[in-house]
């Protein structure tokens, strides 16, 4: 769990700028095409008449939308420029509830709009208006390197609920039948392109249903590619991990060995003048070590003692007792 939440945190880290651009390119997707295409046809809804819902529907969410990702921008700046705000990792827990809040909101106007688009786009305009006006925004999970879970999360409930479940509980797949189709085909003038065949049916649906089928293609390459991002992420996470502990073995050798030298140093000298002589070491911008640094002198090292009584003497037969004595016993002499 540790390790879990350390790789999550140097994830965040790593991913700081793509998760910027991701949230801006969600702000870019909502503005346009959706807000923008309203917009530019405003003439057309009123001239069709329709009602008052439709624009609070479709307007209001665009606009909630477009502040949910403002907002969550802004705060997930605020946890990367914050010093107090530790723990990174946190902007995923962000991303995860704007993206769970824009799946509810979407999954909410779509279920009431399904059906508004059929004379902008004609019968099954459902699809054109899915993929190019809701489901938009999810691309940008395409480089945003969220962790994989999360972004299997995203996109899957994202497919599952707007392409899967409220089609079907809508009733708009069943639109999609070669029956429905055909009966819509007769209603067009003789003369255009198409006109009630088996043939025109199965271009009819080809076309309405592609759209739907690239947007699950899409999803399918998002997921594949956050795979593939999150194994290189991790594998440069395992690399940084046996860098730092390779650094902090050599400066443990490099400490043991100061100290060794230091206890040598010790061992041949007095304390004061193996104290100074260590201290002189490290006042060495060069860093070299302190046994170097006794073989390069070139200066006094002596120090002035008062009342010092200086003692020659002559142990006799030493020469005899000393061959007859192991070096230790000689030493204690």
């Amino acid at each position: 769990e540790n390790r879990r939440s350390e790789f999550r945190e140097y994830l965040s880290v790593a991913s700081k700028s793509r998760i910027y651009i991701g949230y801006l390119c969600c702000i870019a997707l909502i503005i346009f095409p959706d807000l923008i295409f309203m917009l530019a046809n405003l003439d057309f809804f009123e001239t069709a008449n329709y009602p008052v819902g439709f624009y609070a529907r479709n307007f209001g969410t665009t606009c909630t939308n477009l502040a949910l990702f403002i907002v969550g921008l802004a705060v997930t700046t605020i946890v990367f420029e914050s010093k107090r705000m530790k723990k990174k990792r946190v902007v995923f827990c962000i991303s995860e509830v704007v993206f769970l809040v824009f799946t509810l909101s979407e999954s909410l106007r779509f279920t009431y709009s399904i059906n508004d688009f059929d004379n902008v786009f004609g019968l099954g305009g459902w699809s054109i208006f899915l993929c190019f006006g809701i489901l938009t925004p999810y691309i940008s999970t395409f480089f945003m390197q969220l962790p994989l879970l999360l972004v299997v999360e995203i996109v899957g409930l994202a497919c599952v609920v707007l392409i899967g479940v409220i089609p079907a509980t809508t009733g708009a797949w069943s639109k999609m039948s070669r029956e429905n189709i055909f009966q819509h085909l007769l209603t067009l003038d003789p003369n255009s392109f198409c006109y009630g065949n088996d043939q025109c049916v199965s271009i009819y649906q080809v076309t309405y249903l592609t759209p739907v089928v690239i947007a699950c293609m899409i999803g399918f390459i998002i997921i594949l590619v956050g795979l593939i991002s999150e194994k290189a992420a991790r594998d440069a996470f395992k690399s940084k991990k046996i860098i730092q502990a390779l650094t902090r073995q050599k400066e443990l050798s490099l400490v043991k060995q100061r100290d060794d030298q230091e206890e040598l140093i010790y061992s041949i000298f007095p304390k004061m003048i193996a104290r100074d002589l260590i201290n002189r070491a490290k006042e060495d911008k060069s860093g070299v070590g302190p046994r170097s640094d006794v073989l390069a002198l070139g200066r006094t090292v002596a120090r002035m003692h008062q009342e010092v009584t200086i003692l020659f003497t002559d142990i006799v037969g030493f020469t005899a007792m000393a061959q007859q004595s192991l070096p230790y016993e000689v030493m204690h002499f």
